[in-house]
């Protein structure tokens, strides 16, 4: 098992701030500085089973391929809860290999997705998150030719000035959305609104709502 709290991680190179592989692992309240390099995630869990990530500052990925947390190889009910990612150059979060991740709570500014979910047998429950600024909030699609599409269920989230999408779906992949509001374009599901969030103040990144925020 691996446990990391409290640490503040920065590598000036070409590799993840903490990978984890096999076993159980936990990540907690800890602060990953990013670069440049290609190829380089702040933390990636692989084949991790009941694993958490929980209440970590996470920014400045700008490599090619550089994603905030990447799942895959199978994790299985991880708990991604609490996080604050910012200003990644693909995804805040990634899912993929058939794992299946439980995603709570969490604040995604600025990443080309905010969630990808891609490839058969890879699943996300997204619950209660923000996503502001991203090209997309949540996008579920086949990444690997021949490969399937993913799954993800959207409940009470956020999408703040998409730049292309809140969300998107390929023709290989499930995705359904229910109360939850975007700014931009109008989400199809139950209970989705279009209307301003009301945050304090996007532009000092305090992304908290005030009493005028839609209920």
């Amino acid at each position: 098992n691996v446990t990391l709290r409290s640490s503040r991680i920065h590598t000036p190179f070409t590799g993840d701030g903490i990978n984890v592989k096999h076993g159980e692992g936990l990540v907690e309240d800890c602060t990953f500085l990013g670069n440049t390099a290609r190829d380089t995630d702040a933390i990636d869990f692989d084949d991790v089973v009941n694993g958490v990530i929980r209440n970590n500052l996470i920014y400045a990925f700008r490599g090619i391929n550089s994603d905030g947390i990447d799942v895959g190889e199978g994790c299985v009910d991880l708990l991604v809860t609490g996080n604050r990612i910012y200003n990644n150059s693909d995804k805040g979060i990634s899912v993929g290999q058939a794992s299946t991740v439980r995603i709570e709570r969490n604040l995604i500014v600025d990443c080309v997705l905010g969630v990808g979910i891609k490839d058969t047998g890879s699943t996300a429950w997204i619950d209660q998150n923000t996503f502001a600024q991203c090209d997309v909030g949540v996008a579920v699609f086949e990444k690997n030719l021949g490969a399937g599409g993913g799954i993800a269920e959207v409940t009470n989230s956020i999408f703040s000035r998409s730049k292309e999408s809140p969300v998107t779906v390929d023709a290989l992949s499930s995705l359904k959305v229910t109360y939850s509001l975007s700014d931009t374009l109008p989400i199809e599901g139950i209970n989705n609104m279009t209307g301003d969030p009301g945050f304090v103040d996007p532009g000092a990144y305090d992304f908290s709502l005030t009493p005028s925020s839609p209920p």
